[in-house]
């Protein structure tokens, strides 16, 4: 190809995971309690990946400030478990007026007091009925985790049947069955999402449901650091992206030496404003109009990597950005 051509339709692709891994592991840490969201804060920010921390308000807001803290100075989201983990549960006949306040109430709460993604809904027990599913619907939440276990596929249908998204499926840390190593060896042959449910983190007072000591957490972590084929992304990441990746058309091609890229969004109602995840772009070497010893980002695209063993290029760039990247002989 000779410098400066103007190159069209050229050959590149929306990943299905970001970075072109291959699955994505969602650690979501339920209740609130402070001791273990800080112990979680800590590895998240020491292993560079992101958790997520599901609280009633209740527990917040007794200490909103430490919450706010906590948020802002460590890699960690903060996601909407009830206002009060009142269990509803089709034997509790709770009025739906009470499920509006539990769900819709402390979406209000969070959206007001926290930066973090407020598009989905962790119940408490993981219990959801037939009114639930109906305020999730009339809140316009995006996802929802829910008692059944299994793991996800990376493309849920929007729906309320087990697996679904607003019936997501998840695996207790402390499940008689669950083993990580055999968990990461079935997404290896079958690429998926899972969400795995954690509760306490303790040091020496063994507490809670399905507590785990910090040694054990670490180690956990480290054996999802160590697989390269998994993106471990927090709750609201992870959405943001499939999300995403489903409801945008991809635009591409070169001028000179720029390679100009973008995601065109096609389903107006999402809160695309609320998404935080950039979208993963392949874009193969063949296609580069001559050889290059480097790149450099102009505008709209947040990063890239270099794909050693193809010479292929993935940037990352949010839907609706012009994205510049020059081309360096």
């Amino acid at each position: 190809m000779q410098k400066g051509k103007f190159i069209k339709n050229i050959d590149c692709c929306i990943c299905d995971v970001k970075n072109e891994k291959t699955s994505i592991v969602t650690i979501i840490s339920d209740d609130g309690d402070l001791e273990t969201s800080y112990i979680l804060a800590k590895l998240a920010l020491k292993y560079g990946i992101k958790i997520t921390i599901a609280s009633p308000v209740d527990n917040i807001i007794k200490n909103l400030t430490h919450w706010q803290l906590l948020e802002a100075n460590f890699p960690i989201e903060i996601a909407n478990h009830s206002w009060n983990h009142l269990r509803i549960d089709d034997d509790s006949k709770v009025d739906i007026s009470e499920i509006r306040h539990q769900y819709l109430d402390s979406a209000a709460f969070f959206a007001k007091n926290f930066h973090s993604p407020n598009f989905s809904f962790i119940p408490p027990e993981n219990q959801l009925t037939k009114n639930a599913f109906k305020v999730l619907r009339e809140g316009q939440f995006l996802a929802a985790r829910s008692w059944h276990r299994g793991r996800n596929t990376l493309d849920p249908a929007d729906g309320t049947e087990p697996g679904q998204w607003l019936n997501l499926k998840c695996r207790g840390i402390g499940d008689n069955d669950f083993d990580i190593r055999r968990e990461l060896d079935q997404m290896h042959a079958d690429p998926s999402w899972l969400i795995e449910m954690w509760h306490n983190v303790y040091t020496t007072n063994k507490v809670s449901y399905q507590p785990i000591h910090v040694d054990l957490a670490e180690e956990h972590i480290q054996i999802l650091k160590n697989d390269s084929s998994i993106w471990i992304a927090g709750f609201g990441e992870a959405i943001s992206y499939l999300w995403q990746k489903k409801n945008v058309e991809l635009v591409s091609f070169f001028y000179r030496d720029i390679l100009h890229i973008k995601l065109e969004k096609k389903n107006k109602n999402l809160p695309w404003n609320k998404f935080i995840s950039p979208i993963s772009v392949r874009i193969k070497k063949e296609n580069f109009p001559h050889p290059f010893t480097a790149c450099e980002i102009v505008k709209g695209i947040e990063n890239f990597v270099l794909d050693e063993n193809t010479g292929d290029i993935i940037v990352n760039i949010m839907p609706g950005a012009h994205g510049h990247l020059r081309i360096i002989p």
